[in-house]
This record gives C-alpha cells, structure tokens and sequence, in this order.
C-alpha cells in the first residue's frame, strides 16, 4: 500500500471519528434547546401583542398527535405527514341583551287552563336573539344567531434560530368571544431536507504542467457541513495517477 492510500485512510478516519463527535454533541445540544425552548413556550404562554393580534411560542415535538381518526386516514392516504397542530380555545363573552320587541299572548289550553306566551327578539351586533317563553307548565326556547362572519387570521412563523411562533389576528371587535388558550405543536424535522435531496455529485478539471481530474460526492451530514469521498485523477504526460481522499465543505454562514 502507497503512501497515498495509506494517508487518504488516516484522514478519512479522522475526519469520520470527528464528524461522529460533531453529529453527537450537535444531536445532544438540539435536544437541550429543544428543552429549553419548549419550557419558554410553558411559561410564556399566550401574548397580546397588538389590540387584535395574539402569539404564542410554538412547542417542538417529533410525535404530533392527530386525535381525528377521519384525518389521520386522509393524510396517510395522501402521504401527507402533519408539520404543525394548532389549538385555538374560544369562550362566550359576558353579554345582556334587553329585548325590544316583546309580544305576549294567550296560548288555550286543552286541559281548560290558558297558557301565557312571551315572544322576544332582539339584534345586536354580531348576535341575533329570538325566542318564546310559556306558563302552565313552564315552556321556553332560544335561538342565537350570529350576524357576521368570524375572521380569524392564523400566522405561523419561524426566525433564523428555527424558534416557531404563530401569531393569531382578528377583528378588533371578535363578536361576543374572547380567546381562553392558543397552542402549536409543530415537527421541525419535516421541513428539513429529505436524505436524497443532500446528496450532491461534484467535479473538476484542471490543466497545466499535467492534466488532473477529480471527482466527488458529497452528503449535507447537517446544515452547514457536507463530507464525501473523492477520487483524483492526474496525468502528467507519461503515467496516470490515481489518489483517493475524503471532502469537507463547510458552509458558515448558514
């Protein structure tokens, strides 16, 4: 074995024994923040940030449960797989209504006994109240309509540090509802890059005092390195050479 051989294996080993390490601690301090960021989300909880917006920090889960069975059988027969679940939780405002128009009238009775009935509506954006009322025995429906729309705009976002947050916006007047909770769950993982998608093939040709051609392939291991074997090839007018090694590329701007 040349002495070439015998380097290209020590390097590759080195390079393999380190990006090992690099992959292990870089695995252990994405679960930590992943920790971490998920116990902020615990504690912040939901913030107002305008009259009419409201955010939440997302939390970061691997397991995204769908508790729907009819989705969960729509998704898997899409192949679709689910990137976030959010959870909005509304409650009815505290709202009077006097009515205006009331009518009573006398309902008879088979038994002999009249019955006293009370109609009332009365509208008041974005609610539309009606009903009855009856005596002799005690009787009473309501009915409540909304009169608009509920426009809800869910907003979800992610920063350059991957923290997700969704922002919540709504009409400044939301109709007799007040929001209890906002939750996200998302996957982060699944909007990364499938493992064929950071394969990448590269190659040169150089020509001077010889001709050398190389080529290489390489892996995206993690967001900013990429590592692969390479085989170069050099001609220098007389024999050909053949040197084999390993790539690294490093991509520090990421």
């Amino acid at each position: 074995m040349n002495a070439y051989k015998v380097l290209s294996i020590a390097l590759a080993a080195l390079m393999l024994v380190g990006g090992s390490f690099y992959l292990f601690e870089r695995s252990a301090n994405s679960k930590k923040r992943r920790e971490l960021n998920n116990k902020v989300a615990e504690l912040t909880g939901m913030v107002q940030e305008t009259e009419t917006a409201f955010s939440r920090l997302a939390k970061e889960s691997n397991d995204l449960v769908i508790e729907n069975d009819e989705i969960k059988a729509l998704l898997k027969d899409r192949d679709e797989e689910a990137v976030a679940l959010t959870e909005v939780a509304l409650r009815w405002k505290s709202k009077y209504f006097k009515a205006k128009n009331v009518t009573q009238t006398v309902v008879p009775s088979e038994d002999g006994e009249d019955r006293i009935r009370v109609d009332f509506s009365h509208e008041e954006d974005p609610l539309r109240v009606s009903g009855f009322t009856l005596t002799n025995p005690p009787e009473a429906e309501v009915s409540i309509e909304w009169t608009r729309d509920l426009k809800l705009s869910l907003i979800l976002t992610k920063d350059e540090d991957d923290v997700f947050r969704i922002y919540l916006d709504s009409d400044a007047d939301v109709g007799g509802i007040t929001f209890g909770d906002l939750k996200l769950s998302v996957d982060p993982s699944i909007l990364g890059r499938k493992w064929y998608e950071k394969i990448g093939i590269g190659g040169a040709i150089t020509v001077g005092e010889g001709v050398a051609s190389n080529l290489s392939l390489m892996y995206n291991v993690v967001d900013d390195w990429s590592v692969g074997p390479t085989v170069l090839l050099y001609y220098d007018g007389n024999t050909l050479k053949k040197l084999y090694g390993v790539n690294a590329l490093w991509y520090p701007f990421r």
